[in-house]
């Protein structure tokens, strides 16, 4: 019994193709510009329609047509197709109208620029490489094999995506961040965030958040090397939402948490207040010790957050009071009531985080007043 075919002699052969497959460079986007940003067209259409009756239907009507209005696109690179292999390859092709019978259609892929041409013609070959997927990938770099899988995600291409992600993950070990590169590390969190629901991909987050962990997953001795405090604040906001969620995460305390979100805010001053509101969520504010809480957390954590009221912190600082042997108790019990904050947030009711290997934090405190003004202004406390 013969084995599986594999179909790679036919990439970009003209034996048996009966379409165009061609590499636009994308129009830039204004406000009339289509929705879709691939699509399908056949030769002929425009003249059909031209001819049609008045009153007809358009031999074309329901298929998703060029914009005319918009200027022609650069044709960056063109290869003879065969729509057999694109439709089994790719669903977002699968679903298009039925080719023509009497000339060749033309398969649009658009890319954002000339740098990622590279990647649609690997792409392109995992679709003939039918027995593996992953061959055509081997040697190319991390980064060119993210842009695959950002096309292979538009195309709606899942064997490629999943080949993109094995041999991502198959790379030898980088040091302390596992198989992937540390800038593919921060990569991945610059992502598409619908991507994160993507089971295929799954094993590529979990990687990352690996590598991200082993690298600044201690978060007093990454404020203490020069290069790990610089990496922590160009930190993607993903990235450092996962840092400061996972469970792994060393502190010396809940006081190293508000510092380093306050130091990203300001590093980053295009981020949203979405956002901010979203780390502040983070915080395990009875965990904070309570002078620093009454100094600077309930300040920083309220300007962030709209859900955390003066109020809320009152109730973290209460409970950052209570002896450590009676605090595990009272959390328990109050739980129950569910007008209380440590209902509402679910951090609260987190334990202490996995204490830091640095003995004592030589953090400087005194920037966060500086921080905190603008916070408070702009939150509209005076």
């Amino acid at each position: 019994m013969s084995g599986p075919i594999d179909f790679s002699h036919l990439f970009n052969s003209s034996e048996n193709s009966d379409i165009k497959l061609r590499m636009v460079l994308a129009a830039p986007a204004g406000p009339d510009a289509p929705a879709a940003k691939r699509q399908r067209t056949r030769t002929g259409d425009h003249a059909a329609a031209n001819a049609a009756p008045q009153g007809a239907a358009s031999p074309t009507e329901g298929r998703p047509q060029r914009d005319q209005r918009r200027p022609p696109r650069a044709v960056l690179r063109e290869f003879d197709a065969h729509s057999v292999l694109l439709d089994e390859s790719s669903d977002y092709i699968k679903g298009m109208p039925d080719w023509g019978q009497d000339e060749p259609g033309v398969v649009d892929i658009e890319v954002e620029d000339e740098g990622e041409v590279e990647a649609a013609e690997l792409l392109l070959k995992t679709f003939y490489s039918t027995v593996d997927a992953g061959k055509p990938l081997r040697g190319a770099s991390q980064a060119t094999l993210l842009q695959v899988l950002l096309l292979a995600d538009r195309l709606c291409a899942e064997r490629a995506v999943g080949a993109a992600v094995h041999v991502l993950l198959s790379a030898p070990a980088d040091g302390a961040t596992g198989p992937l590169h540390w800038d593919t590390v921060t990569a991945v969190y610059r992502l598409p965030p619908a991507l994160a629901d993507n089971p295929v991909l799954k094993p590529l987050f979990d990687a990352a958040a690996f590598g991200l962990h082993q690298r600044l997953g201690d978060l007093d001795a990454a404020w203490l090397d020069t290069s790990c405090r610089a990496q922590l604040l160009a930190l993607p906001f993903a990235a450092l939402r996962q840092l400061l969620s996972d469970e792994r995460t060393r502190v010396s305390s809940e006081n190293t948490v508000v510092y380093t979100v306050a130091a990203w805010v300001k590093q980053n001053a295009s981020s949203s207040a979405e956002q901010h509101a979203e780390l502040a969520q983070c915080v395990r504010a009875p965990r904070l010790t309570p002078l620093y809480s009454a100094a600077f957390g309930a300040q920083l954590l309220t300007s962030w957050s709209p859900a955390i009221s003066a109020a809320d912190m009152h109730y973290a600082l209460a409970s950052a009071g209570l002896p450590a042997a009676d605090k595990a108790k009272a959390m328990s019990d109050l739980l129950q009531y569910s007008h209380l904050p440590l209902a509402r947030h679910a951090a609260w009711r987190l334990l202490q985080r996995p204490t830091s290997r640095v003995t004592e934090a030589a953090l400087e405190l005194r920037p966060l007043q500086k921080l905190a003004v603008p916070c408070r202004r702009k939150s509209g406390v005076r």
